[in-house]
């Protein structure tokens, strides 16, 4: 049991080496060595099509999707930058219209409070006796 473990230490991997075997291609690739001509690489013509080429599709498909992928992701923070300006500009009005009214309305609050509250020469003198302001309740 030392040995053994429930868990995977990896995963499984796989060698997979696509194979296509074309003649008529095989037969062209000889020719061109005898000549000495460069060997065939990627898609050649033959009777105006397309030779088969392992893998080229997935790496085509691998190519397009990087691509756009790349192009997403700088979409994408084009979207954010404007948004970020968009917010800043609206956190600046606010700034600008918002913050002048609550100063005016805290000025008001002060002027208000010293319009209303008792005379400042006035020192509290804790043996002055206190005024008792009558109720007008009228309880049995």
């Amino acid at each position: 049991m030392l040995g053994f473990s429930p868990f995977k230490k990896h995963a499984n991997q796989f060698n997979y080496k696509p194979r296509y075997y074309d003649p008529e291609v095989e037969a062209l690739r000889e020719r061109r060595a005898e000549r000495g001509e460069q060997p065939l690489e990627g898609a050649t013509e033959r009777k105006g099509e397309n030779v088969y080429v392992a893998g080229e599709y997935i790496r085509r498909r691998r190519e397009e999707r990087n691509e756009y992928r790349r192009q997403e992701a700088a979409d994408r923070k084009k979207r954010g930058m404007i948004r970020m300006l968009i917010m800043i500009v609206i956190v600046a009005l606010a700034i600008f219209v918002v913050v002048p009214r609550v100063a005016e309305m805290f000025d008001l609050a002060k002027q208000n409070a010293a319009a209303t509250s008792a005379p400042a020469e006035e020192e509290f003198d804790p043996y002055r006796p206190i005024r008792v302001v009558p109720n007008d309740y009228q309880g049995e």
